[in-house]
């Protein structure tokens, strides 16, 4: 899945998109695929700009895993579960 780089004027819908999709994977993958594991991938620049507590209270409570990615450089800078 490739590093959400949101440019919608609103993170928040985009945010709400983006985990919307990640917990039905996430659901679909617990029953067809039980081994595997799904992260949402952020890029930095949406990471930094965005992720505030508010984000991470979101964040936590939906038990998400984040991969931070480096667009320019096209390398994960962090993971976070």
């Amino acid at each position: 899945m490739p590093a959400k780089d949101i440019y919608h004027p609103s993170f928040i819908y985009d945010l709400e998109r983006a985990v919307g999709q990640y917990i039905i994977y996430r659901n679909f993958l617990k029953k067809t695929a039980p081994d595997h594991q799904i992260y949402l991938a952020l890029s930095q620049r949406v990471y930094k700009a965005n992720f505030d507590e508010t984000i991470q209270i979101v964040v936590d409570e939906n038990q998400l895993k984040l991969i931070i990615v480096d667009t320019d450089k096209e390398v994960i800078t962090q993971w976070i579960s």
